[in-house]
């Protein structure tokens, strides 16, 4: 078949599976700001439907700037020095003295109908091409994202096509600014990878960034069991089961 061994196709594989079986949601290109380096209508629904009481606090404040307003607060704590992607995915961000959460994470126990209804409405996304700056028309093979926040990025090769991870870590040192807000350490996506068809690895290093050691991801299998993703491992379909259900 055409195209079958395209990096495209393998794109689309990858994203087929995190649909109908990782738990994601096909994510919308055209609605990511590249100045904010989120996706706000994700953050602004999710917000609005967990927190209630809190977005009307804010509504009722600052009335048509109450979206604008939140949106600012909370990437003012995600390039804080103090703050950041994690401490806001994990903590929550303040927006005129309200505490506004960015995720729920997993309840100790399935006592409490209430949490479970929280943790089950974050919303793993995974977006195609995305165009991630204004400054240039690169894009991203692979971006995803927990309710609006992008906390990691792909990109793809197929030895079909003559490329493996190594070309795709030679991209992200030599073809990936790392002053582009999406790759800011800390402040947007948290991890990195380079995938081939049989096997995966992350990048150390931008072009011109310091080497640092970047953190490993927990992965769900099955029923949001996590593990860890060791460097350049074969495990079956590796391009699919690495983020399947993102554990958090």
């Amino acid at each position: 078949m055409p195209g079958q061994h395209t990096e495209k196709a393998f794109e689309t594989a990858i994203e087929a599976h995190l649909v109908s079986a990782g738990g994601y949601e096909p994510g919308d290109r055209d609605t990511f700001d590249p100045v904010r380096g989120v996706f706000p209508p994700d953050i602004l629904t999710f917000i609005k439907e967990t927190q209630p009481q809190e977005w009307e606090y804010l509504a009722n404040l600052q009335k048509g700037k109450a979206e604008e307003t939140l949106l600012d607060d909370l990437c003012r704590a995600l390039n804080s020095s103090q703050e950041g992607c994690l401490s806001v995915l994990r903590h929550g961000f303040k927006c005129f003295g309200r505490l506004f959460r960015a995720a729920y994470f997993a309840p100790a126990s399935h006592l409490n109908p209430d949490t479970q209804k929280l943790y089950a409405a974050n919303r793993l996304t995974v977006t195609r091409q995305l165009r991630y700056s204004a400054k240039h028309g690169n894009t991203l093979d692979v971006t995803l994202a927990l309710n609006g926040i992008p906390v990691a990025t792909v990109e793809l090769k197929n030895p079909m096509t003559a490329q493996t991870w190594r070309h795709a870590v030679t991209q992200y040192k030599h073809d990936r600014d790392p002053a582009d807000l999406i790759f800011q350490f800390k402040k947007r996506t948290l991890v990195h990878f380079a995938v081939d068809t049989d096997e995966v690895t992350w990048p150390h290093a931008f072009r011109g960034a310091a080497p640092i050691s970047c953190p490993l991801i927990r992965v769900a299998e099955g029923e949001r069991a996590t593990r860890t993703i060791p460097v350049a491992t074969r495990p079956p379909t590796c391009g699919k089961r690495s983020w399947s259900g993102i554990a958090f």
